[in-house]
């Protein structure tokens, strides 16, 4: 079993992203990360999870028909805000 810092290198080589693994397992984008970084803890089903998305989504890769998750929910900054505003009126 691989260990989380291990998990996210083994994600890292096959040029994946946490939303891209999310999109092919029943975990939540924010969760991979909470693991990967430490502040969850890493249960033999999340375990699992990950490395069965990283898997699927590499093997969709390499068939060419891999699907790239969608963002959702992308909080806008408050220099972004504030650069729309001004482009309101043109």
């Amino acid at each position: 079993m691989l260990n989380r810092q291990q998990l996210k290198e083994y994600r890292e080589l096959r040029g994946l992203s946490t939303r891209d693994v999310a999109h092919y397992c029943d975990l939540s984008q924010p969760l991979i990360v909470q693991v990967e970084n430490g502040d969850r803890g890493l249960t033999e089903y999340n375990y699992r999870q990950i490395v069965d998305g990283i898997n699927a989504a590499y093997a969709a890769k390499k068939l060419g028909t891999f699907e790239k998750a969608p963002r959702v929910n992308v909080p806008k900054t408050k220099n972004r805000k504030k650069k729309e505003a001004g482009n309101e009126g043109n």
